[in-house]
């Protein structure tokens, strides 16, 4: 057995997904070999559509039994016997009976974002059609079984999160999806997210996710040098072991021929090393070109790793590729921890540094913006030094290209905020370059075409997807578990593109609720969570369903949907104690609700009263703040119009403050005045006011002060009790 393979972590579940049961039972023994216990799913031939619902909705059901997260679940799809090569092919809407196939492996895939999907392939055949299918993150050769292998297990080790589709493949499938069903949205733009803390980087993968952007979620060393990395330095024994090394360096290559990476292997014979450069040059080839004692490349190599650019440098001109070349197919920005300390890392490798970071990776100097978040170490003078030695390298390098953040954050909608993806005039996030949602319902004539709902398979996926997302969020006890059920409700939410109203707002609620729940229970958020911004994002996707509806029920279905998300979100809060949170939900659904309770009579003037009454409680049960200066006005109006009305009086002269007093009495004590207020010649300071007046005066503001003192004080007691952690 490769003992290298066999010290790597594996994936704690992996499938084989076939329909010939011989060769994948093959397979499962040679996979036995490295300790990777394969389990078979059969699918069997369909016939009708019926037959080939009823084997999706079997698989599913197995595939759901047996996967518990959201990492660590690879399936590797056997098509070593299919003619099929072309990605273009992935649509669960083609037609055709001989593409049934096609259409089932693609509807699982859209059923679980998070699975590693892998296709086994003949590579020869692909290559003779001149079809590149996927690159090296999801496909492999039938024929080179051990790099397979090993790679996988190198995925495993490297803690690969796929549920953000970081190379593609869910994307490439709504494309074709896009051909004939409109709205989808597709996510061109790639981002990473880099965090030695797993919660971090999935949290900051996720978000940028949300607004348009595929991810890479990258918590460990290795999984930076795959995404980042440009140089790949071995060393062999022997020119065989060399010869061995490049051979796997090109077939790694073989389907991605944009990968700008350059592989160095040096061959100590005797006491002489030579050295040999491979990659792939501009016209896309691969060479490999030996490398002179005397050259400067091997002068550089012999100095040891710590001019890392400048072996880049010339490894690449050697080859004939120029540096940078592909930038347009890099990462476009990154969530980047500024401390970096991943644990598998060598001791002697400081990333807290940028410029010795940027060394190590060069790709990140492709990045086009870089988003740094920091807790801000300043405490010594080493920290301090380090401060300021990234500081100047920003400037120098990045210029306008990069921000820095300091944890924590206030959620989700706060992290976009202060990373600079916020339109500051219209007040809503800034999605990335050509992601379109929500999806506008076309208000011109509809072609025949035209579907009024979502194809029924999408609406299959869809509720699986949805079903799936609530059964997560229910077991929910971490970050990542809260964020899977909420990437799986946004898939759903987005194959739908809007067009089964009732389903989406199923799907929508779900996802706030799962983000809520990640939000709160991620502690390296600020206690309070901006609410605000969540809630117009809400109204905005709710206004843009409702569109779906008949204008007769539009504005009523809206308002209970909002009402409905909402309640859930209000829950949610108070499960967690964000008490403010759930105030501020609670108030924004009084105000709905009295708005959905005047609008089903408009022309009743009694339910304008009604409005308006509701509509003041709600004013005043916004904040506490609000509601003690609202008592006090009060107090003060009565106090204005007695003072006014008593020197009204010929030969009266009343202080005003002595009618604020009285005012205060009668408002917030309910007590009466003396006997001077109610006998006209015995009140020297009040004036000669008729009785009923006074009479009218009085009740007036006893019975204003009751009701508001009343509602006011059961309110502060409700937010003591839920803020002490009472029922």
């Amino acid at each position: 057995m490769n003992e290298d393979m066999s010290e790597e972590r594996p994936f704690k579940n992996y499938f084989m997904l076939t329909t010939n049961e011989i060769v994948s039972q093959s397979l499962r023994q040679y996979f036995q070999l490295y300790d990777i216990n394969l389990s078979l799913i059969i699918f069997n031939s369909f016939g009708t559509h019926q037959a080939f619902i009823a084997e999706y909705n079997r698989i599913v059901k197995d595939l759901e039994a047996k996967i518990d997260n959201v990492s660590n679940n690879v399936v590797f799809i056997d098509y070593s016997s299919s003619t099929f090569t072309s990605v273009d092919q992935l649509n669960p809407l083609m037609s055709g009976d001989s593409q049934e196939l096609p259409q089932f492996i693609s509807m699982l895939i859209l059923t679980f974002p998070e699975i590693h999907w892998i296709f086994v392939l003949d590579i020869k055949a692909a290559k003779e059609k001149n079809d590149q299918f996927l690159n090296n993150f999801h496909s492999y050769n039938i024929n080179c079984l051990n790099l397979l292998i090993k790679r996988t297990l190198e995925f495993s080790n490297l803690n690969l999160i796929n549920i953000f589709d970081p190379c593609n493949l869910r994307n490439r499938i709504k494309k074709n999806i896009c051909k004939s069903e409109k709205g989808l949205p597709r996510r061109g733009l790639c981002a990473a997210a880099i965090d030695e803390e797993i919660f971090y980087a999935i949290m900051n993968a996720y978000t940028a996710y949300r607004f348009g952007y595929r991810a890479w979620v990258v918590s460990t060393f290795g999984m930076m040098e795959y995404v980042f990395k440009m140089y790949d330095l071995r060393s062999a024994n022997d020119k065989t072991q060399e010869q061995a090394l490049i051979i796997e360096f090109k077939t790694e290559c073989e389907w991605d021929r944009s990968r700008n990476i350059v592989l160095i292997v040096s061959v100590t014979i005797d006491t002489t090393t030579e050295w040999t450069v491979s990659g792939i040059n501009d016209e896309g080839e691969f060479k490999t070109v030996p490398i002179d004692n005397n050259d400067k490349l091997a002068k550089e190599l012999k100095k040891g790793e710590s001019h890392r650019n400048k072996i880049i440098e010339l490894a690449t001109s050697y080859l004939g590729h120029t540096l940078y070349k592909n930038k347009k197919c890099d990462i476009k920005f990154v969530f980047e921890d500024l401390y970096l300390n991943f644990p598998d890392k060598d001791e002697d490798i400081h990333l807290s540094k940028l410029k010795r970071r940027d060394g190590e990776f060069s790709r990140l100097k492709c990045v086009d913006e870089r988003i740094l978040i920091t807790v801000g170490h300043k405490n010594t003078d080493n920290a301090r030094s380090i401060w300021l030695c990234n500081l100047q390298y920003l400037k120098s390098n990045f210029s306008n290209r990069y921000k820095i953040l300091y944890k924590p954050l206030a959620g989700i909608f706060d992290l976009w905020k202060k990373a600079g993806k916020w339109k500051p005039y219209s007040n809503i996030p800034e999605l990335a370059k050509d992601f379109y949602w929500p999806p506008e319902k076309n208000s011109t004539r509809e072609d025949e075409n035209d579907r009024h709902s979502a194809p029924g398979r999408l609406l299959l996926i869809s509720e699986k997807l949805i079903e799936r997302s609530k059964r997560v969020l229910k077991c929910a006890d971490s970050v990542s578990d809260a964020i899977h059920a909420a990437t799986l409700a946004l898939e759903a939410k987005e194959l739908l593109a809007c067009k089964t109203p009732a389903m989406s707002m199923e799907a929508l609620s779900l996802q706030h609720q799962a983000e809520v729940e990640a939000e709160c229970m991620f502690h390296g958020v600020e206690y309070n969570l901006d609410v605000k911004s969540r809630i117009k994002d809400i109204k905005k996707e709710v206004t843009a369903i409702s569109k779906w509806f008949h204008h007769s029920s539009k504005k009523r279905s809206q308002l209970n949907a909002e009402i409905s998300i909402l309640n859930t979100l209000a829950q949610r809060y108070r499960k967690y104690s964000q008490f403010d949170e759930e105030n501020i939900c609670l108030h924004e659904n009084r105000k709905l609700t009295n708005t959905l309770w005047t609008i089903r009579n408009p022309c009743n003037p009694l339910r304008l009263l009604g409005w308006l009454f509701r509509y003041y409680i709600n004013f005043l049960l916004k904040s506490l703040t609000r509601f003690a200066i609202v008592i006090l006005l009060w107090v003060f109006l009565f106090g204005v119009i007695l003072w006014c009305k008593a020197n009204g009086q010929p030969n009266v002269d009343v202080e005003f403050i002595d009618s604020v007093i009285v005012s205060a009495k009668t408002f917030l004590a309910f007590q009466p005045p003396g006997l001077e207020f109610w006998i006209p010649y015995q009140a020297p300071k009040i004036g000669h006011i008729s009785t009923p007046i006074r009479l009218v005066w009085f009740i007036a503001p006893a019975i204003l002060g009751f009701v508001h003192l009343g509602v006011f004080i059961s309110h502060l007691t409700m937010i003591l009790m839920r803020k002490s952690g009472g029922e």
